[in-house]
């Protein structure tokens, strides 16, 4: 089980390695019928760094995935782009944000919910950073995803879903 794992995922050879020690020590535990409290702690400490040591969701390996069509993904990188940077928000974005806000909290939308209308005015009192830029290099950003692609600007350049999803919204704005 552990060589198809191995063989049909991305793991990280030190990952495969804990899942065949982890199922060596429990196939060892069942078979003797006897687990002490010892064993029994060093087999979940074990299955613990193993577990911790895959992302929520998103796997850490950077490699591109080469079975991410059969797989009905989105991208070769969609396994890890969580993890990838996203491109800083412009000055001129968050200042538009802030004024859109502050015109809804003074016609009053965030009245009901005054939770929620402290902490948009918390936010809205907080300045913005100093180092906000007023332009961004979004060359490599995954137009679909917003992060930079691991791939780098080539692999967006050359990607067909990304082309798509891109004319896809071009044809969707008002003229």
């Amino acid at each position: 089980m552990v060589d198809f794992v191995a063989e049909h995922s991305i793991m990280w050879p030190e990952q495969v390695s804990l899942l065949k020690l982890v199922g060596g020590l429990s196939a060892e535990a069942l078979l003797s019928g006897a687990v002490t409290p010892s064993e029994a702690q060093r087999i979940i400490a074990i299955a613990d760094t193993l577990n911790s040591s895959f992302a929520v969701g998103y796997s850490l390996n950077f490699e591109p995935n080469p079975d991410w069509e059969e797989q009905g993904r989105v991208c070769e990188y969609e396994h890890c782009i969580e993890n990838m940077p996203l491109p800083p928000i412009l000055r001129s974005e968050q200042e538009r944000w802030r004024e859109g806000l502050r015109a809804r909290l003074d016609a009053g939308m965030f009245d009901a919910d005054s939770e929620r209308k402290q902490q948009f005015e918390a936010e809205l009192s907080e300045p913005i950073p100093d180092d906000a830029p007023e332009k961004v290099d979004r060359a490599g950003a995954c137009p679909m995803f917003g992060h930079y692609c691991p791939g780098g600007v080539e692999t967006v350049s050359n990607c067909p879903t990304a082309a798509a999803w891109l004319e896809e919204l071009t044809a969707q704005e008002p003229e």
